[in-house]
């Protein structure tokens, strides 16, 4: 069997759009890592809500500044996804605080205190006063 190895790419091109039209992002994904696309891949494993995938993909775009703001994308979905599904100890662990902030915003001191706690004193303390204003403002 012969084909045209100069269409290639384009055909590959064809084949990954379509599959992102019928939502087989994983798949398309890969496609588009196969042909060099990395950033159209980078997006596809983002949809399918693989970031691990991305981030390992991301890894492969230059220059190093599109890098750098696809990995900030692929951060920026993984912590709304987190924040969607409501698991903020993910975004916590992941270094980002936001997700302790959120949780004394919304009056979930417990789960807030134990969060803080294994972040180290520092944090625990700055929680805990923070509790003890909210408290004393309630009454």
């Amino acid at each position: 069997m012969s084909y045209a190895k100069d269409r290639v790419n384009e055909v590959a091109q064809v084949v990954g759009d379509r599959l992102l039209a019928i939502s087989k992002y994983e798949s398309a994904a890969e496609i588009f890592e196969a042909i060099g696309g990395f950033d159209k891949a980078v997006e596809a494993y983002v949809q399918a809500k693989k970031f691990d995938k991305a981030m390992q993909c991301a890894q492969n775009v230059r220059p190093v500044e599109m890098q750098n703001i696809l990995i900030q994308k692929i951060q920026q979905h993984k912590k709304a996804m987190y924040l969607n599904d409501g698991k903020f100890n993910k975004i916590v662990e992941q270094g980002d605080m936001s997700g302790l902030e959120i949780l004394a915003q919304r009056g979930q001191w417990d789960e807030c205190l134990n969060l803080a706690e294994k972040q180290g004193s520092e944090f625990l303390n700055s929680y805990l006063m923070k509790f003890a204003r909210a408290f004393l403002q309630q009454g």
